[in-house]
């Protein structure tokens, strides 16, 4: 179930409240928005049952949290240009039996502009994994301007053969602001 609740004004900040235990199979692409657009919060509904801002969210709030999963591409993924998203309580995962190279990807690595980078985007308190028995190469790239990664965790990132990372940057002009997460990836095996 999704609610959608929308300001009177575009400018002012809008809410799409997912139902916790819910799943969503992705991919979802934040497309572009103008700038002073207001944000647009992606967030659990029951959020209220989640730690509050500042404290790390884990496994066990997964039940408080709607479960986005990813097929063979990422679950959430940003168009050029995309701003102004904040996405808070979900857990983000795999699809089992499908590998992936990245669950939640904030800009490609393949953008030519500065403006085209994602801006202006925080994932605050969700819970972003790989499963255990399934290779996957990182959580979260960060490919953009003003990116954020609060509060969250993030972990079984691991492959044979391969680096792997729960946060991955390597075409994005920052800042990033990445406090308070558990960190979980492991190197080449």
């Amino acid at each position: 179930c999704l609610t959608t609740m929308a300001s009177a004004d575009p400018a002012l900040n809008h809410e799409i409240i997912l139902t916790a235990g819910n799943t969503f199979t992705g991919p979802f692409t934040l497309p572009a928005r103008a700038a002073g657009s207001g944000w647009i919060i992606i967030r659990s509904s029951a959020l209220a049952s989640l730690p509050s801002a500042g404290t790390r969210v884990g496994p066990a709030n997964a039940g408080n949290m709607p479960k986005i999963n990813s097929n063979s591409v990422a679950a959430i993924q940003t168009a050029a240009g995309a701003r102004n998203y904040r996405l808070v309580g979900l857990e983000i995962k795999p699809t089992a039996g499908t590998q992936t190279f990245g669950v939640v990807l904030l800009g490609t690595g393949a953008e030519t502009t500065l403006a085209s980078t994602p801006i202006d985007i925080t994932i605050d308190r969700c819970y972003v994994h790989g499963l255990p028995a399934l290779a996957g190469r990182r959580g979260i790239t960060l490919n953009g301007r003003r990116l954020a990664v609060i509060d969250s965790y993030i972990s079984d990132w691991k492959e044979v053969a391969a680096d792997t990372q729960a946060l991955w940057g390597a075409n994005g002009a920052g800042p990033f602001k990445i406090v308070n997460n558990y960190l979980e990836a492991a190197g080449m095996s």
